[in-house]
């Protein structure tokens, strides 16, 4: 059995429109002060177990726009900050390793204080700009070029804090190229998805019986 979690959320932004209608801009900062968060991790051996995680608290600032630069032109980003620090969480799962100890052991041994520390997957920077080139060939071709680049900063991919796969600071690049026709309403694209190979983890777990 576990507790329900709450939350207590602030948040304050505006929502801009520039440059004669040819940009917008939005600004939101947030802090999200949680109760009795509820955590899923992974026991190491039979399967996932469900329980409160104290207090954490989650800050961030979130920043998007568009510019419509001339008349093919349009250049769009985004940036995310985010400080994600649990206040609260004793009796967390440690992580397992045959060269390395985690320095948060609780007496006892059996599990550790991630007081202070992070979450998974809460990259303190992240963001994407794009670029995009859009012009018509004739009445009802039109063709479009885009290029796009994310990134992350680096993050852990497990709830307990391995450093051993812990996500170290990307980026990556995507490019599409397409012509469309208007009226009859195809449309055929070229595709590049992470064109310089960047090789991520996106999850990983503790396996059962084994650091």
């Amino acid at each position: 059995e576990f507790n329900a979690e709450k939350v207590d959320a602030y948040e304050v932004g505006a929502k801009l429109e520039l440059d004669e209608g040819t940009a917008d801009l939005n600004i939101a900062l947030f802090m999200m002060k949680f109760h009795e968060l509820q955590t899923s991790t992974f026991d190491g051996s039979v399967g996932f177990v469900v329980l409160n995680a104290g207090e954490a608290t989650n800050t961030g600032l979130e920043i998007d726009g568009r510019w419509l630069f001339s008349n093919d032109w349009l250049i769009s980003a985004n940036l995310g900050l985010l400080d994600f620090e649990w206040d609260e969480f004793s009796g967390a799962k440690c992580f397992a390793s045959p060269s390395a100890t985690p320095d948060n052991v609780e007496a006892g041994g059996a599990s550790c204080d991630l007081s202070g520390k992070t979450n998974a997957f809460s990259p303190k920077t992240s963001g994407n700009i794009k670029l995009q080139y859009q012009t018509e060939l004739s009445r009802s071709l039109e063709l479009t070029f885009d290029i796009e680049t994310y990134f992350k900063s680096s993050y852990f991919t497990n709830t307990d804090l391995n450093p051993f796969v812990k996500q170290p600071a990307y980026q990556k690049w995507d490019a599409r190229l397409a012509i469309a026709d208007t009226y009859a309403g195809w449309t055929l694209a070229l595709l590049g998805k992470n064109l310089t190979d960047e090789i991520t983890y996106s999850y990983s777990t503790t396996m059962p019986l084994s650091p």
